[in-house]
């Protein structure tokens, strides 16, 4: 584990959950599906929020973080809140998606909320996406923006 793993680990074994989604983003996805019962991926899954709003939608959903105590914490609450046979947590690294050996052209949905500012490569991230979507799939980046009021 190196260093930058360390610290996202030390976060959420202090109780943070950075972000959670909220319904209007969920809305916002679920109006790109046609149908409910899709396989959806969320890159970068903390503590798991989304994932299971997500599997108590009846979806199928694969959680990626790299940090195991967020995993930790994610099936915790997915077996509290008895969706733990829809979902599938991996610890991934976005930097080396390519890696990870997810499913390819399988993806309704892949969400990446609030990560995509720490992946290095962002042009190959993407490209990688793609390979992980079906046809008719939609890649939802949520990424807050700095500015300062002039």
């Amino acid at each position: 584990m190196n260093e930058k793993q360390i610290k996202w680990d030390e976060g959420f074994k202090a109780g943070r959950d950075y972000n959670p989604m909220n319904e209007i983003l969920l809305d916002a996805i679920l109006n790109k599906v046609e149908n409910r019962k899709v396989n959806a991926i969320d890159l970068g899954c903390g503590t798991g929020d989304a994932v299971i709003k997500l599997a108590k939608l009846g979806m199928i959903v694969t959680g990626t973080d790299w940090s195991l105590e967020a995993l930790r914490k994610a099936q915790e609450r997915a077996e509290t809140e008895d969706v733990a046979k829809n979902i599938r947590l991996r610890e991934v690294d976005l930097n080396l998606l390519a890696e990870a050996n997810l499913d390819k052209g399988q993806a309704d949905i892949i969400l990446c909320k609030l990560v995509i500012a720490f992946v290095s490569d962002k042009k190959a991230f993407c490209n990688e996406v793609k390979t992980l979507l079906n046809n008719a799939g939609v890649f939802i980046i949520q990424t807050p923006v700095l500015h300062e009021f002039v």
